[in-house]
């Protein structure tokens, strides 16, 4: 991808990720902390360079598809309908150029640890593209996750034993291990 294209892919996931706030103020930020949070965990994990620019852009558009709902919805009542959200999402994105992978990774993201490993094994034709997705996409449902978890009004620093232990109980069925693991190596910084 070019400079110019790579600018213009990026302005363009900007705006419609401050437009999903404008139509959904109770969603303000969201997007934004999970695109924060899932890089921080992905570098963790090892991605780098457009993988990691992938999981950002994904983050940011992972609940794209709640904009063709009718009705203005709340974090509780989008993270009830993910999947169908995201399915939505995946499909306004997927032929679209250079947004493919990104559609990829939003289909799969509500998707927990285990269903992502069954995936992986009936994709299992040595395509390490499958597997970097699968990746992406669980670092994203650890910071989706995590994001939601987070109260307001609360100090955020005195939230993470609380959040760290919650998702915890879900490693190894909701969660990747890698993705909590690097998710600790951040929280243990704080």
């Amino acid at each position: 991808m070019s400079k110019d294209n790579f600018t213009n892919m990026r302005s363009l996931i900007s705006a419609l990720a401050i437009s999903m706030n404008l139509i959904n103020p109770d969603m303000e930020n969201h997007h934004e902390q999970t695109a924060y949070l899932a890089f921080q965990i992905g570098y963790e994990m090892g991605l780098r360079d457009d993988n990691l620019n992938n999981a950002v852009y994904a983050a940011l558009l992972h609940d794209i598809g709640s904009v063709m709902s009718q009705e203005r919805q709340n974090i509780v009542e989008i993270e009830a309908h993910a999947k169908e959200i995201a399915a939505a999402g995946a499909a306004m994105l997927e032929d679209l150029e250079d947004f493919k992978v990104i559609a990829d990774i939003i289909r799969i993201n509500q998707n927990s640890y285990l269903e992502n490993q069954r995936i992986l094994a009936e994709l299992s034709d040595g395509n390490l593209d499958t597997g970097i997705c699968l990746k992406v996409s669980q670092a994203i449902h650890l910071a989706d996750v995590v994001t939601t978890l987070i109260e307001d009004n609360v100090p955020i620093l005195n939230q993470v034993k609380r959040i760290c232990s919650l998702v915890e109980r879900g490693r190894g069925t909701e969660f990747s291990p890698e993705a909590l693991d690097a998710f600790d190596k951040g929280a243990e910084r704080q």
